[in-house]
């Protein structure tokens, strides 16, 4: 496997009262510059290691979350046009990496799944394996409309033209202002009906996105960061099972449904497979949300709200 990495997880040359500007500069730099390294090597080598393609579309989240922290620096312009250039190379990134997440969990499903089940599991992984050549073919065409020339230019003048919006404003201001709306919107999400998928879906993307942000605001943390960040991974993944076993149902009905020689049928223990695990994972976390759980959760977005010293 890859030892490659998107870069930029953490920013260790930027410190808290750096001017915000200077902070922007620094973290754009190495973030962006993560599309130069890894568009190229996912849509060259992606059969090599789909870690590849996995690390892509990390980097374009780590990207966008810094757009958003920096936005106030930026030309508009330029925040415009790199956050179209983000979306195009996510989208291709997201459909590569379902289908090789997917397909690890079709082949582990099927191996150990009674004859009937491991031959419709069979159908359905040959579906998916067209579908993520196609997804290829994606990551391929965005490589041809971004080729690292063009992205190394538009990262550069995107950084060169960061602004100070005031100059008093540091890195540690921009934390006071963003991190409590992000908690807040995590808190409602959380306090949402969780016996619903929806309301499940909605807390993992928001756990997400405030993990993406602090990941910038590292510097303005105080002892305990790491412990509190890692509790959001671990229920983040909590939830991204339960999110898996979603959408691996929903692989199945459809491809159940663009065939019509008696696979729908066939289909059914497969679909009842999901459902049960779905349910099953559903339940658990429930349970475990409610005998403490929940309380964890809101105690460490307490504390992650507390961390950041105010300006």
């Amino acid at each position: 496997m890859t030892e490659i990495k998107a870069p930029g997880k953490w920013i260790k040359q930027i410190g808290a009262h750096w001017p915000l500007a200077d902070a922007a500069r620094q973290v754009l730099t190495v973030r962006v510059e993560g599309l130069e390294l890894l568009l190229p090597l996912a849509a060259e080598r992606a059969d090599e290691d789909d870690e590849y393609v996995h690390q892509l579309r990390v980097a374009t989240r780590r990207s966008d979350a810094a757009l958003e922290v920096f936005e106030s620096c930026l030309s508009p312009k330029r925040y415009r046009k790199t956050r179209r250039c983000l979306k195009r190379v996510r989208r291709a990134a997201n459909d590569a990496r379902e289908c090789d997440v997917h397909r690890t969990l079709l082949e582990a499903d099927r191996a150990a799944a009674e004859p009937a089940l491991s031959d419709v599991l069979g159908r359905v992984m040959s579906q998916l394996d067209e579908e993520r050549r196609t997804a290829q073919l994606a990551i391929g065409e965005a490589a041809e409309r971004y080729p690292v020339q063009r992205l190394r230019r538009s990262r550069e003048k995107l950084v060169d033209a960061a602004r100070e919006p005031d100059s008093r404003l540091r890195l540690i201001d921009r934390a006071d202002e963003l991190i409590p709306a992000m908690l807040a919107g995590v808190r409602a999400a959380a306090t949402s009906d969780l016996t619903a998928f929806d309301s499940v879906h909605e807390l993992r993307l928001t756990c997400k996105r405030l993990r993406y942000a602090i990941e910038v605001f590292r510097a303005c943390f105080s002892a305990g960061f790491d412990a509190l960040y890692d509790n959001l991974g671990r229920l983040q993944e909590q939830l991204g099972d339960i999110n898996d076993s979603h959408e691996l149902r929903r692989r199945v009905e459809t491809w159940a449904a663009a065939n019509t020689t008696g696979d729908a049928a066939d289909a059914r223990p497969a679909i009842g497979f999901y459902e049960q695990r779905l349910a099953q994972q559903a339940r658990a976390f429930v349970a475990s949300w409610e005998d403490g759980g929940r309380d964890d959760f809101f105690c460490t977005l307490d504390q992650l709200g507390l961390q950041v010293p105010q300006s």
